[in-house]
């Protein structure tokens, strides 16, 4: 999750967008 930068997947985007609004 933090090695997003690497990984510009739109899943792994879209994980990260809802877990960050979840955890916000």
């Amino acid at each position: 999750m933090i090695t997003l930068y690497g990984i510009p997947n739109c899943d792994t985007v879209k994980k990260a967008r809802t877990w960050l609004s979840d955890h916000g």
